[in-house]
């Protein structure tokens, strides 16, 4: 074993609040891993169920009568998104104290609701059910390197598409303002 040992003096306390944005963002910190890259790191959270369970029926028909609405592909994403965002309620549980796990995706329809994790697996599945190509995605406050530290390091997950080619993010717990992703765009 290494043992590493510092010696702190005259250093304001700085309370960490799970309902508030990170404080420690503009502080300098130590992040200890057992993980030698960040695909370990995800690897338990990836193999979950929910992750590539099929779609029950209902959820089939749910999306298929959304796409004969829609009149692009856009349009397709932000209907099917404002529908999960505001249709299924948000439990705002931080990642840490549901230790990154998500419950099946029939599980999260029929309670009409799902942590953030939960709604952008559900809205994954959903999208790659229209034939898109669909990933839940975790958002950092931080800047990332090479260097794996853990999981907790994220705050937020979304939702990864494209349409032409071009990379879409997309939020499970609002919807998203047509004005906002247009402005992004160029």
């Amino acid at each position: 074993y290494k043992v590493y040992q510092w010696q702190f003096e005259n250093l304001p306390a700085i309370y960490p609040e799970s309902s508030l944005p990170d404080h420690g963002s503009f502080v300098p910190r130590l992040e200890f891993s057992e993980y030698q890259s960040w695909d370990q790191a995800f690897r338990p959270v990836q193999s979950q169920s929910a992750f590539s369970e099929k779609l029950s029926k209902e959820m089939e028909i749910f999306v298929h009568r959304i796409k004969a609405e829609a009149t692009s592909e856009l349009d397709f994403l932000l209907k099917l998104q404002k529908k999960i965002a505001t249709g299924l309620a948000t439990y705002k549980i931080p990642f840490s104290y549901c230790g990154f796990k998500a419950r099946s995706l029939e599980e999260i329809w029929t309670s009409n609701a799902g942590t953030e994790l939960e709604k952008a697996v559900l809205l994954s599945a959903l999208f790659r059910q229209a034939d898109f190509d669909a990933s839940p995605v975790f958002v950092s406050n931080f800047d990332l390197s090479e260097k794996v530290s853990g999981l907790l390091t994220f705050s937020k997950t979304m939702v990864h598409t494209r349409i032409n080619g071009e990379c879409i993010l997309l939020p499970s717990d609002k919807p998203v303002q047509d004005h906002f992703l247009y402005s992004q765009a160029g």
